[in-house]
């Protein structure tokens, strides 16, 4: 604790049943496609993560969990804080996004019945839908090294969805091709705004920046290699 602010501090291996959430489940809406895979498994950065700036505080009891300050006394329930809501909101949210390609996923025009194909790139907690992402901020090469442009990208929750009009790139799309996936460092996506009006803006990793093959599919999976 820091003045003002409360600094909560979670490794990486801690299990999401000290915070709500059991499992996370990765899609995008508005549209057919629905990820299969879920992660049933998800640490507590996961399940905070995946809530974003709507992530609600709640500090226990001490009968289900227990919460201490640095010098490790019990800090009291938010139940206990009679003037304050029994649930709080983060005011600053600065978790910049991170690629979650484990769930990404690939559509064929085969599966939609249109003559449109789509690449839906996941990440671990919800996206702006007005950040700025170009049809061009991520680089799509077929394994024959033709390169896949992209007619149309939009945003919703915290999937991009990158849509191929027309029938020139169907051979790509049929099952079991692989498509090369690259993000440009210039790419911008960043979070929902957060209480205090701020953004957490994302930085392609290493990974992100080098290609990553995916396999196409008409079940709607995809696979990292």
């Amino acid at each position: 604790m820091n003045g003002d602010k409360v600094t909560l501090i979670w490794k990486d291996s801690s299990k999401s049943n000290i915070v709500s959430g059991t499992k996370v489940q990765y899609d995008y809406d508005n549209t057919n496609i629905q990820n299969s895979d879920v992660n049933t498994e998800p640490s507590a950065i996961d399940v905070i993560k995946d809530k974003g700036v709507k992530a609600v505080l709640k500090i226990a009891d001490g009968t289900t969990a227990k919460t201490n300050d640095v010098s490790g006394k019990p800090i009291a329930s938010t139940s206990d804080t009679k003037s304050y809501s029994s649930e709080l909101i983060p005011y600053d949210y600065l978790a910049a996004p991170k690629t979650a390609p484990d769930y990404w996923v690939v559509e064929s025009p085969a599966t939609t019945g249109t003559d449109e194909a789509a690449i839906l790139l996941t990440f671990d907690t919800p996206l702006d839908e007005h950040s700025g992402i170009k049809t061009d901020d991520f680089i799509f090469t077929a394994a024959d090294g033709t390169k896949l442009d992209v007619n149309n990208v939009s945003i919703s929750g915290n999937t991009v969805k990158f849509t191929f009009y027309g029938t020139r790139y169907d051979s790509y799309f049929t099952k079991n091709n692989k498509i090369s996936i690259r993000a440009k460092s210039s790419v911008s996506i960043r979070t929902q705004r957060d209480a205090d009006g701020n953004y957490a803006g994302y930085t392609p990793s290493n990974d992100d920046c080098h290609p990553n093959s995916i396999c196409t599919s008409l079940l709607n999976s995809c696979i990292k290699v």
